[in-house]
């Protein structure tokens, strides 16, 4: 078993912008820039079969590439306390037609994922017991952030690896977007 999701990796300089936000809130806990990504799926414990059947469909995807924003910041949950801080996207058909089509190839495979809205974000730092004053500063300090747009032109299946330190992320499969080309060898 293997505990999985399907995401965007972000780019290393557009990661280093968004390590630029971080400070100012006693006790968060940072994501390292090798952790920032954009959930599409979360799969949780996944067999080796079912990973296999899902690297080989997701090989067949026909997506295109496209260019992604992020834009603001806020935390989840909206209401209550504040669990974690994160950059949101500039709204983007193409984003959202590729976690319709993802999600089609996982329901196909009778693969669980989450119902709720999705809602695009890079998690930047992970609170625990925040004092909420602090999270609501730093959400208008940087409620204007943004970085200019980066071309996404694959997808990674993720393995999420937990150790004594928290996670660590290992790409498993990567599966470029835009059209299939025939291959003409026999």
């Amino acid at each position: 078993m293997a505990r999985l999701f399907l995401g965007i990796a972000i780019p290393e300089s557009v990661a280093v912008r968004l390590t630029g936000l971080q400070g100012g809130i006693r006790g968060a806990r940072w994501e390292p820039p090798e952790k920032l990504h954009l959930t599409l799926h979360f799969l949780g414990e996944v067999d080796g079969g079912t990973a296999r059947r899902l690297v080989d469909a997701l090989g067949h995807l026909e997506s295109p590439a496209f260019d992604l924003e992020l834009h603001g910041v806020g935390y989840f949950p909206p209401r209550g306390t504040a669990r974690s801080l994160w950059v949101g996207v500039r709204r983007n058909p193409a984003l959202l037609d590729l976690h319709r089509r993802t999600g089609r190839i996982l329901e196909r495979l009778g693969l669980d994922r989450d119902r709720r809205a999705f809602s695009p974000h890079v998690t930047i730092a992970r609170l625990k017991q925040p004092d909420m004053a602090a999270v609501a500063g730093f959400v208008v300090r940087h409620a204007t952030f943004s970085v200019p747009p980066f071309r996404v032109d694959r997808i990674v299946l993720f393995r999420s690896v937990l150790g004594k330190r928290g996670s660590h992320y290992r790409f498993e499969a990567v599966f470029p977007l835009g059209p299939k080309v025939p291959c003409d060898t026999p």
